[in-house]
């Protein structure tokens, strides 16, 4: 491989693979939202979300694993850590997007059954009135800041320094540099 497509291989494999997580993220959003979002499920419902995030750090893991392979088994961290930076905001952006047209065209009444949904699950688990009040206020709250641009831009500069720190955690775990001296050529030039 020669060095022009050494350097192009972290951006194609993080497009790739960043494209790849998004689509698994909306259509685990979409499920969850539709299906699973409810007061019975509610406890269901937050361990799928879980379980979102912590499958979306496998991936990321394993586009850092093979971006080494494909690099010759060595990778710099700065090399890691800029495969999986273009791959998080790929991840970020597009889920963004997509939440902005789920709410707003696919399932506009998602915030109100989220509200819903969560305080007969406050109540199931044996809240007082005051503390459905105080819940009730809280998710207003929560609902009114959410359609404001200033929060929603701010939530994806979050989400994107969040997953970025667990991009640097990956990158020093996968990073393998290059070793100084290759031990056969040492041995050919001794040999001379």
């Amino acid at each position: 491989m020669t060095n022009k497509n050494q350097s192009n291989v972290p951006i194609s494999l993080s497009i790739k693979w960043g494209i790849i997580i998004a689509i698994i993220n909306i259509l685990l959003y979409t499920t969850l939202n539709k299906f699973l979002m409810n007061s019975e499920n509610m406890t269901l419902y937050y361990v799928a979300i879980g379980s979102t995030f912590v499958l979306t750090i496998v991936l990321l893991s394993f586009l850092a694993r093979q971006q080494r392979s494909a690099l010759g088994g060595f990778i710099s961290f700065k090399q890691c850590f800029r495969t999986l930076f273009i791959a998080i905001l790929i991840i970020c952006v597009t889920s963004f997007l997509y939440q902005q047209i789920y709410l707003k065209f696919i399932d506009p009444s998602f915030l109100d059954r989220m509200k819903e949904a969560t305080l007969a699950f406050t109540e199931k688990i044996g809240a007082g009135q005051e503390q459905l009040d105080d819940v009730a206020d809280k998710m207003d709250k929560q609902i009114a800041e959410s359609n404001s641009v200033s929060r929603q831009l701010l939530s994806v500069v979050w989400a994107v320094v969040f997953y970025s720190i667990i991009g640097f955690v990956i990158s020093a775990i996968v990073r393998k540099n290059k070793p100084l001296f290759i031990e056969e050529e040492n041995n050919q030039q001794f040999q001379h």
